[in-house]
């Protein structure tokens, strides 16, 4: 979308821009330019926005952030037990790179293990290593998008700039 910040612009151009005022203004379905599209169009159309105030300006934290706001929570119910089963947050491994995107996790078609699939987000070489909860014994290879498996039993994961690679986690 076409955004003007401080006040709506009618066309004068100005090499240097002073906002006056704290008004954001968005044109989503932008006609504001002479172009091939109609001038009407018809329809029903969602979104949303997210703004934050940070200070971290790097791609990583604009990669992370954008992802986290474009996926929901995922919720899951579970029935009442009967007894405490321990930690109520649980994760199976961690990825301490904060380039290192996780785009999806999902279960093999077998139920053998998760297909993650990663991707390196600030331009830079990085190698990847998967920190394990609990000190339980876990096995990762690097599958094609199709989980064919293309490197069998690997202890990190090297990725280039902007490089996406997938990997099979499972138990041993």
């Amino acid at each position: 979308p076409m955004v003007q910040f401080g006040d709506i612009n009618l066309g004068k151009w100005q090499y240097i821009a002073k906002v006056e005022d704290p008004f954001l203004f968005s044109w989503v379905m932008n006609n504001y330019w002479t172009s091939g599209f109609p001038g009407v169009k018809e329809s029903e159309f969602t979104w949303s926005y997210h703004l934050t105030s940070t200070e971290n300006t790097s791609n990583s934290f604009a990669s992370h952030f954008g992802w986290a706001s474009r996926t929901p929570l995922t919720a899951l119910v579970s029935p009442a037990g009967t007894q405490t089963n321990g930690d109520r947050l649980a994760s199976t491994f961690e990825i301490e790179n904060p380039n290192v995107l996780l785009v999806n996790a999902t279960p093999t078609e077998d139920g053998s293990g998760i297909v993650c699939h990663l991707r390196e987000v600030d331009g830079k070489k990085t190698d990847v290593s998967f920190e394990f909860q609990g000190g339980k014994s876990h096995r990762i290879d690097e599958v094609s998008v199709l989980g064919n498996v293309l490197v069998e039993k690997i202890d990190s994961l090297s990725l280039g700039p902007f490089e996406v690679k997938f990997v099979k986690v499972s138990t041993d």
